[in-house]
């Protein structure tokens, strides 16, 4: 084996540095500072010298100081899956509690999963299963002894228990979790709505209930009841011109539909000029009024018209043939029908001028409205017209009509004269002087949305047709008491002031919010009903009766940015506040309403960074950590995206925390750290309302390591080297080598001493690391032109306890053969990608002993390799397994592409080895290159890619000193590192030569980048990984 090969394994170490997570983070790749106590288990942490002739050539796959542990066992203990994170620390010592479970809050939530409730009971731990009915919730986050937060796993609709289990034994609460369908949209029918409302509509969907309420814009629909669970009926509220929003609220949420549906102008029709034509048609007439864009038919009587032009208030029609007298006109579109009774006059042309009628043929007493008097033979001038004897103003004259003001006159019939040069015309009674209509006041001025309401309703100018709008719709029971007073029956109306409207024929009058429509204030449901501990959570409440100025407490601590969506929906901004439940009230006058479902603060912070919880949905929890002390960073500074102009910038609290709130907080985000002092760091392309990200402390003194524990010490006699046979060739000689086991392939044993090796049988003694060791002696032969050792015969003895500065005597016996042949077949090698061999390096497993192996590996430049001298699987070592890890290297450095696999036993055929993933190619900046407006950017060959990034860029020192630390997604071919500004508070930007050190992992279990963790770095979570590091420049 040449040096070669520990000099790659050991750039490889130096990439993987120390997966250990046990104080609070991964190691970064070339970070050799490691934990001062990791080195209580060996000391002299270094590979022998193997360049000197007299130690052959064994492989140690790290150089880090690394507490050493089994990482087979580590998944298992420290955590039980992906994504079960530790929060706060426990004594481990200490006796388990009884464990109880009192509390799931909120108990229901929908079927899909994926929601985070809160668990409140006791004899919580860390390793806690949570199960609802049968399926584990796939994420558990442990606060402390009496408390969980848990990610829900999906459910079909119905009431389930809940169970905790772990070493402490199991409760459970039966009946304690109710899965509900999710509310959904589907659509809304019709989509369009005048602006005055009142048009039924049917809402289509799932998820609804009895207590679904629906709301348009600010308003809330009129009359909403459930047809069945997937349909709601209503009416729709009047609204603005333009497209509305619709939400949908009940318990289990509340669901935003932006632009469901489109108010429009009501089609209405004032009048037509001109008011009348001959016979025979033809006449070019402009119809006048509102909402007439969309019109698609016209009438005059029952004859259609041909329209030429369209316009909002105008359409110009002409018209068709009729016989003489008087027709309506009634226009038809999608946004309704309207009629001008008696709007038009057909005639058989004669000698003028002849006054046919007046259009509207009634008006106030007052005067000023406008009319068109309609016949023909007006176009003779000079022309007049007076309507009671006085004259009209401001008249339009054309051959068939004359359009004025008119004016006052007395209550009663008025008769209507037209003069021309050509004579004159009175049409008797043509015309009727009405009272003004007028609306002053409705008493009582508010009542229940159910309507029901009696009124009355007083003014000027009531009749018997009189009618009444409350908003939207009319008032039933309508009595007429006099000209100044009505009684009705309010209709169900949308809560909140509305107008009141009464009619008399064309003539209306307004009174504006004469009437308030009321609803019992009630809360629903919170959503979201927890958040972190740093304040800032937007939260949104589904109820009903909300009106303007209602405001909101937490535990006592008035929430701040109070807005009232409309009657059902309020949203408020949390205040900061202990981990805890607390009560959520709303207070709207004298009226106090505290919310059936609490509000729970929680640290959202995991000591093993990354993300965890639902997706993004208007807020992200960030928590900025302390590598190694696991110390919070108070004044980071943390912005999401990498533009300045971001709204979304601050800086942490003392607990290192800062929460994000917006509309536009959706779904996948970037998020970047910093601080003066400080690394920084930057998570890309994330959808997980909670984040942790990991800064260095960069100006934390070094300091003298701690006094190390003394070796223990093994001696003793082997024997078997006369198996090796006779030695004929003068550069080789027989050597026999003493070793213990190593806790992992990461982690090189203490300095044995110069003891350990013997030119044959003979005595023996070496110094051991401490802890539970297996005592190996290799019996085989040297070859001193080349330094490469080949052992032939293999000693075991295994299961010894070694204690500080303990002695133990082992005799060893060199008689287990090492024949075996491991033939491997790499699976997309990458030799075509910079790296140039493939290499493959066996361990044995030895249980709770640790590994023994890295003296004779596979090694070439083809896709086929073989390691020989390998120990069968029989005999002594029957029962255990391999572990192998190799891939391809670039001779001297990186780039290189590694898979390991675990627990291999058959040799018989040759063991496919990989798939092996494809090592980045960069586009910017290339090796040596400069960096260009903070943009990094590479290709990888497909179609083996990576579930996850881990890239670091260092200050080119020993050991290595972080700059900024950034994870993306596995799909991810690019990044951009934010513009920090000067006055934030943010680490200076870097200038100079750094190296950029890029490592794609695929994890070795089901991956969500979402959730990932700086756990999902470590060894005993990898299946395949690659490593590439080049010198770049900033300037």
């Amino acid at each position: 084996m040449l040096n070669k090969t520990l000099l790659l394994v050991l750039l490889l170490a130096l990439s993987l540095g120390a997966f250990s997570c046990d104080d609070g983070g991964k190691s970064r790749p070339g970070d050799l500072s490691g934990d001062v106590d990791a080195m209580d288990d060996s000391t002299d942490a270094t590979p022998n010298d193997l360049t000197s002739p007299d130690f052959p050539d064994q492989v140690f796959l790290d150089v880090a100081d690394t507490e050493p542990a089994d990482t087979r066992a580590d998944t298992a203990e420290d955590l039980r899956d992906s994504t079960s994170f530790e929060v706060s620390d426990v004594d481990p010592d200490a006796p388990l509690a009884p464990l109880q479970l009192d509390l799931v809050e909120p108990d229901f939530g929908p079927t899909s999963g994926e929601n985070v409730v809160t668990l409140q009971g006791q004899g919580f731990t860390q390793d806690t299963e949570v199960y609802f009915g049968s399926s584990r919730s796939p994420a558990v986050v442990f606060a402390n002894a009496h408390e969980l937060s848990v990610v829900v796993p999906s459910g079909p609709v119905g009431t389930v228990p809940v169970k905790v289990l772990n070493e402490a034994g199991n409760d459970a609460l039966g009946a304690a979790y109710t899965y509900v369908d999710p509310i959904r949209v589907d659509g809304v029918e019709p989509a369009r709505s005048p602006t005055s409302g009142g048009v039924p509509f049917v809402l289509r969907g799932a998820g609804f209930d009895a207590e679904t309420t629906v709301s348009i814009g600010s308003r809330s629909a009129i009359d909403v009841a459930m047809v069945d669970p997937s349909t709601l009926s209503g009416i729709f509220p009047p609204g603005t011109l333009g497209w509305a929003s619709l939400r949908v609220t009940n318990s289990a949420g509340s669901t935003l539909v932006p632009n469901a549906l489109e108010y429009t102008l009501a089609t209405r029709l004032d009048a037509a000029f001109p008011a009348a034509g001959p016979t025979a048609g033809g006449t070019t007439v402009t119809l006048e009024g509102a909402g007439l864009a969309e019109v698609q038919s016209v009438l005059f009587g029952a004859y259609p018209a041909s329209i030429q032009a369209k316009g909002q208030t105008q359409l110009t029609v002409t018209t068709p043939p009729q016989s003489a007298g008087v027709r309506d006109v009634v226009v038809s579109g999608p946004d309704g029908t309207a009629r001008l009774s008696d709007g038009f006059f057909y005639y058989l042309p004669a000698a003028g001028p002849k006054v046919l009628g007046v259009v509207p043929s009634s008006g106030p007493t007052t005067g000023g409205n406008s009319v068109i008097i309609a016949g023909y033979g007006f176009d003779d001038p000079p022309t007049s017209a007076s309507i009671g004897g006085a004259a009209v103003s401001n008249a339009v004259v054309v051959a068939d009509s004359i359009r004025a003001d008119a004016p006052a006159g007395a209550l009663g019939a008025a008769d209507v004269q037209v003069d021309t040069n050509g004579g004159s015309d009175v049409l008797v009674g043509g015309y009727r002087y009405t009272q003004p209509l007028a609306i002053t006041q409705v008493s009582p001025a508010l009542g229940p949305v159910a309507g029901g309401t009696t009124v009355t309703v007083n003014g000027a100018g009531f009749d018997s047709s009189t009618t009444v709008f409350f908003g939207a719709l009319p008032a039933s029971s309508v009595t007429l008491g006099n000209a100044t007073r009505l009684t009705a029956t309010t209709p169900p109306g949308s809560g909140g002031a509305v107008d009141v409207q009464v009619r008399r024929g064309t003539v209306s009058a307004t009174l504006a919010d004469g009437f308030f429509y009321t609803e019992a204030l009630e809360v629903f449901a919170l959503v979201p009903s927890r958040g972190s501990q740093a304040g800032g959570t937007t939260v949104t409440v589904a109820g009903k009766g909300f009106q303007v100025g209602a405001t909101v407490t937490l535990d006592g601590l008035a929430a701040t940015n109070v807005q009232r969506l409309d009657a059902y929906t309020l949203q408020f901004v949390t205040p900061a506040h202990e981990p805890g439940v607390v009560d959520v009230a709303v207070h709207q006058g004298a009226d106090v309403v505290v919310s059936p479902d609490p509000f729970t603060f929680y640290d959202p912070g995991t000591r093993y960074g990354g993300g965890w919880g639902e997706g993004v949905a208007g807020n992200v929890n960030i928590t900025v950590l302390t590598y190694g002390s696991n110390d919070p960073v108070e004044g980071a500074f943390v912005m999401l995206s990498t533009n300045t102009n971001t709204p979304y910038q601050g800086v942490t609290d003392v607990n290192g925390q800062l929460t994000f709130s917006g509309d536009d907080v959706l779904g996948t985000q970037t998020v970047s750290a910093s601080k003066v002092k400080y690394s920084s760091a930057n998570i890309t392309t994330i959808d997980a309302e909670n984040l942790t990200l990991y800064l260095t402390y960069l100006d934390a003194a070094q300091g003298e390591m701690p006094p190390q524990k003394a070796p223990g010490v093994i001696s003793g006699n082997i024997t078997g080297a006369d198996k090796v046979g006779l030695i004929t060739d003068p550069n080789k000689v027989r050597m026999t080598i003493v070793v213990t086991s190593q806790v992992d392939p990461f982690s090189p044993n203490p300095d044995p001493g110069s003891e350990n090796q013997l030119s044959g049988d003979g005595f023996y003694r070496l110094q051991s690391r401490l802890g539970d060791v297996a005592v190996i002696g290799m019996c085989g032969v040297f070859d001193t032109v080349n330094g490469v050792f080949e052992p032939k015969y293999m000693a075991l003895q295994r299961f010894l306890f070694v204690t500080e500065a303990s002695a133990h005597t082992v005799n060893l016996n060199c008689n287990i053969r090492l024949d075996l042949p491991m033939h491997f077949k790499l699976i997309d090698s990458r030799l075509q990608e910079d790296p140039n061999m493939n290499m493959v390096i066996p361990y044995l497993y030895l249980g709770p002993e640790g590994y023994h192996g890295g003296y004779d590996v596979a090694e070439g430049d083809t896709d086929l390799v073989t390691a020989y001298n390998q120990a069968p699987l029989t005999g002594a070592l029957a029962g255990m397994d391999y572990y192998l890890i190799g891939g391809s290297f670039t001779d001297g450095g990186t780039p290189y592409s590694l898979v390991q696999m675990e627990h291999v036993t058959d040799f018989s055929a040759p063991i496919e080895f990989g798939p092996l993933v494809g090592v980045p190619q960069m586009v910017t900046p290339t090796p040596s290159g400069v960096v260009m407006s903070n943009h990094f950017e590479w290709t990888q060959a497909t179609p083996n890619r990576v579930d996850l990034y881990s890239i670091t860029i260092s200050e080119p020192t020993f050991p290595p000193k972080p700059i900024w630390e950034v994870y993306l997604p596995g799909a991810a071919t690019s990044f951009d590192l934010p513009a920090f500004l000067s006055s934030s508070g943010a680490a200076t930007p870097y200038s100079g030569l750094a190296y950029l050190e890029i490592e794609g992992v695929n994890v070795n279990r089901p991956f969500n980048f979402n959730t990932f963790s700086l756990r999902d770095l470590s060894l005993d979570r990898r299946e395949a990984w690659v490593y590439k590091s080049i010198p770049i420049l900033f300037l």
